[in-house]
């Protein structure tokens, strides 16, 4: 990863979380960023795209958990948490939001299993109960 785009991932982390962050969420979410870049930039077979959903869904943890912190336990706060992931998502790794949510139900589904998921492609892995 290049310099400046590690600095566009904090930047893009700091514009989003506003007040509701610590220098170690920043520094985490501009990780997870990096990573997603790098996963969708790859061949994206079917286990990277678990890697993507899982990615994505450690933001949505990161980000709700600060707000979470700042702002209460609430269904506004949780709901201001998934906004701001999903905006820090879409600046950050050019994702919109339905793709993320897509990435996270296949990485719900397959993250702890054993199956084979370098022959199945995304559509085989949305379509799977």
């Amino acid at each position: 990863m290049h310099e400046s785009e590690s600095k566009k991932f904090s930047d893009v982390a700091q514009e989003v979380m506003c007040e509701a962050h610590t220098p170690e969420t920043i520094k985490a979410l501009a990780k997870h960023a990096a990573e997603l870049v790098a996963l969708r930039r790859s061949s994206a077979g079917s286990p990277d795209v678990v890697s993507i959903g899982t990615r994505v869904s450690e933001c949505l943890y990161l980000i709700k958990d600060a707000v979470v912190a700042t702002a209460g336990d609430t269904l506004e706060s949780r709901k201001e948490a998934a906004a701001k992931c999903f905006t820090f998502i879409a600046k950050a790794a050019d994702m919109p939001r339905s793709v993320a949510r897509q990435y996270m139900r296949i990485a719900e589904r397959f993250k702890d299993t054993d199956l084979d998921l370098s022959a199945m492609t995304v559509r085989d892995l949305l379509s799977r109960p």
